[in-house]
């Protein structure tokens, strides 16, 4: 902490505690003495002022800046000139209940927390504050500074779950009951789950909490278990989305003896979120309507195999592939379910899937074509015209066959060819997703985005996806692992293509980590793929990745280690594309794919 400490003299330090209403009605002796007690701190932007569930050994009052109120690494206040902080630990010894950083400079002036309490007399608002205070704490009710940080809604939970009087009249709204009284005593849960079905099973977690085995950052952490959002009725008729907030409250022991539960409307901000997510979605329809169409189509692919009486390694793979495509059109809760699904197919086989789960992959398939209902007739038009140049190309494509015209041959598959750039500019979008998702930082880099191929390779080129989702999740490292190893904070991401007269090369690399030899061969043994005894080449090691199954990430989660992504970009580039791959694997510098695609019809270089 970089403190400095600012010059103010008597007088200053008296006009400035003036305007603070905690101290109106001093007379001026009193005055002189407050400011003989304080002293003046300055905090640079960033430094933390109070730390939560640490000691508050200063009572604190903010002359100049703004400091932010923090739960859970988010602002969730902000405190200015003439207010106060830390005045119920500097009173009554207790924790900070929240983060206080300054969010620009703030300048405050600082009274140890033993003297403001002699001095607490003093003052007939002072002394009424420790009177509440001590009265609160006496009765197992510590009086949270949560009451601070949600304007719109606090209500507070004992031990059992039921809610206190403490309850704010903007809850009572929220709830639609008239007085506290209609909702002393009841359980909260109860009282939720007839407003919002299935939120009891979300709330399993509550009696945890209060297990004197726990301290105070298992039960931060058990606290993050609880629901955050819940959708309750309205009289208007369409139900609000309502974020819930918990603060913990301890007793004399420091043990939890209730909860403060903060409540918030954020019904215009989720329908914002819904709006701009909705029109991120249509420009990438509006830049690929092909590709959308080829998401469409892949998701009732997915569908008629999930309906299928058993299970087929295509289903995997296009459950894998769609999870990535979904995830460049922005289509996260399909590329959860996805992941679900995979997850319980792998257990148990597609008849061990959760209805449950079926039935959820149903609606939310719907929103891709839901989505269309948007589409301006210009768009409406376009796509239509999709489908028709396609017929129509297929007829011309005939015609100029039968009468084995090169030249109009060439001109039609120009005509149809695509950039691309489309495709390198969804991987990009993706990329930076998930390296936020994982916390790394990365640099997208794209090289050939020029070129054009047809449009069924361009889809087919879409299972590269998964390239990029296993350089990110376990290729690149993280920042503080590449800072250890000397690399740049922020890893790599290229691809490059190329096209000549044999055809299209493509080679898509990382900066990472590369591919663990030693770990990869062992896991190959270890499943039978390569005897004990056997001396494979590096390469020959390397080119296991690609086999089904086989990962060196030690869990999976939604992004990769099931081994299926490589497979499925081998079995697209090797079987269906007729190509070929090269890996160029350098153990913790990275590791490059390249790939041969041969076309037929041979075009110009300019292409």
């Amino acid at each position: 902490m970089n403190q400095s400490r600012p010059h103010l003299d008597l007088t200053q330090k008296i006009e400035l505690l003036q305007t603070v209403n905690l101290f109106a009605g001093l007379k001026e002796a009193g005055y002189q003495i407050l400011a003989q007690e304080f002293e003046p701190v300055r905090y640079s932007p960033g430094e933390l002022i109070l730390e939560i569930d640490q000691p508050v050994t200063e009572f604190l009052v903010i002359l100049s800046g703004v400091a932010g109120i923090l739960v859970r690494g988010e602002v969730v206040a902000e405190r200015h000139k003439g207010d106060y902080l830390g005045e119920m630990g500097a009173l009554l010894g207790e924790l900070a209940s929240a983060t206080v950083r300054a969010q620009s400079e703030v300048t405050l002036l600082k009274m140890p927390a033993d003297r403001f309490q002699v001095l607490v007399p003093k003052s007939t608002l002072l002394g009424l504050l420790q009177s509440t205070g001590e009265r609160r704490k006496s009765l197992g009710l510590r009086l949270s500074e949560a009451l601070q940080h949600t304007p719109q809604g606090l209500f507070k939970l004992d031990s059992k779950g039921r809610f206190t009087l403490d309850i704010s009249g903007k809850c009572l709204e929220y709830f639609g009951v008239k007085d506290v009284y209609d909702l002393r005593f009841k359980e909260f849960a109860a009282l939720m789950e007839t407003r919002s079905p299935g939120f009891t099973a979300l709330w399993g977690t509550y009696p945890t909490l209060f297990d004197p085995k726990y301290d105070s950052k298992a039960v931060q952490m058990l606290l993050t278990l609880l629901p955050g959002e819940v959708n309750l009725p309205s009289p208007q008729g369409k139900p609000r989305t309502f974020a819930l907030t918990y603060y913990p409250c301890l007793d004399g022991d420091k043990r939890l003896s209730a909860l403060d539960v903060g409540m918030v409307d954020i019904t215009s901000q989720k329908d914002l979120d819904a709006l701009q997510m909705r029109q991120r979605r249509l420009l990438y329809l509006y830049e690929d309507p092909e590709s959308y169409y080829s998401l469409m189509n892949l998701v009732a692919q997915v569908q008629a195999g999930l309906l299928e009486t058993q299970s087929n390694p295509q289903l995997l793979r296009d459950l894998h592939t769609l999870k990535g495509v979904a995830g460049l059109f922005g289509f996260e809760p399909i590329m959860s379910l996805c992941h679900e699904l995979e997850e319980q197919i792998g257990l148990a086989g597609l008849e061990g899937v959760e209805k449950e789960l079926l039935a959820q992959f149903s609606v939310e398939s719907q929103a891709p074509v839901e989505l269309l209902e948007y589409v301006t007739p210009e768009l409406r038009r376009r796509l239509e015209g999709v489908v028709l140049s396609t017929n129509d190309f297929n007829k011309l494509k005939a015609a100029f066959l039968e009468k084995a015209d090169r030249a109009g041959l060439g001109i039609l598959e120009r005509a149809a060819s695509k950039r691309l750039s489309v495709l390198f500019n969804q991987f990009e979008s993706l990329s930076i997703r998930l390296a936020n998702q994982l916390g790394k930082e990365v640099e997208f880099e794209a090289l050939g985005g020029e070129v054009l191929v047809p449009p069924k390779l361009f889809e087919e080129l879409k299972v590269l996806v998964h390239l990029f989702r296993n350089s990110l999740d376990h290729g690149i490292e993280s920042p503080e692992v590449r800072r250890a190893h000397q690399k740049p904070e922020k890893g790599l991401l290229r691809i490059q293509a190329a096209r000549d007269n044999q055809g299209l090369h493509l080679e898509v690399c990382d900066d990472g980590q590369g591919i663990n030899r030693e770990k990869l061969l062992s896991k190959a043994i270890q499943k039978g793929l390569v005897p004990l005894d056997a001396k494979p080449s590096p390469q020959e090691i390397d080119h296991l990745i690609f086999h089904p199954g086989l990962s060196t990430q030690e869990g999976v989660n939604e992004i990769s280690g099931r081994g299926i992504g490589a497979e499925a970009v081998e079995q697209t580039v090797s079987c269906r594309l007729g190509g070929s791959l090269a890996l160029d694997n350098r153990p913790g510098q990275g590791l490059s794919c390249r790939i041969f695609i041969p076309i037929a019809l041979p075009l110009s270089k300019n292409l």
